[in-house]
């Protein structure tokens, strides 16, 4: 009986039946893990790059438009219009606008204003009552319109859900309590005099 069991376990050993399966078997998830990134990485690059277009082309009207006073809604508005791809863009889009003084720059904070999702998905308070959109958006932190000759950074963060939120770059992108990644894009221009 031993011996059987020592021939099988030998013919076993020495046997080179299915060894391609093993590397099959073990390079399959990182494989499927690079496509599936990979296709998060085309969606969020399309997004930068539409938001940062459509950031220049609004850029470009508020700074030869001296004449009209600039809110956040409207430049939102703007910005909005000129991306189809950023979708909800009304509701997940936040600008800042800051004067800077070039003879004694102070860095604007490093962290962007980005929407609050948490805040925007709550639908209903405590008691359930219903709350508006309007008091569900994210306020202003910064906007201040400038003057000719002054230099201003325009900063828009636009949050998306990712696609794929099991894949390695959703993991390491910075993303909210809600799972949604942040695109900034920052544009830097001077108002033309009047």
């Amino acid at each position: 009986m031993t011996h059987a069991v020592l021939k099988k376990l030998r013919r076993f050993c020495v046997s080179e039946d299915g060894t391609g399966v093993v590397p099959v078997i073990l390079w399959t998830p990182l494989m499927l893990g690079i496509a599936v990134s990979t296709v998060d990485l085309g969606a969020y690059t399309l997004r930068q790059v539409s938001l940062e277009r459509a950031l220049d082309q609004a850029i470009r009207e508020v700074k030869l438009d001296t004449s009209t006073v600039w809110t956040h809604d409207a430049l939102k508005t703007e910005i909005c219009a000129r991306s189809s791809v950023l979708t909800n863009c009304n509701e997940l889009l936040n600008l800042e606008m800051l004067g800077v003084d070039m003879r004694d720059y102070v860095a604007p904070d490093d962290k962007p204003s980005c929407t609050d999702t948490i805040k925007l998905f709550t639908v209903s308070n405590e008691i359930g009552e219903d709350i508006p959109l309007t008091d569900r958006l994210t306020p202003a932190r910064n906007f201040q319109n400038g003057i000719a000759h002054q230099t201003m950074i325009l900063r828009a963060c636009y949050k998306y859900k990712t696609a794929t939120p099991g894949s390695f770059l959703a993991g390491a992108g910075v993303s909210d309590e809600l799972g949604y990644t942040a695109v900034v894009s920052t544009g830097i221009f001077v108002y033309e005099p009047t």
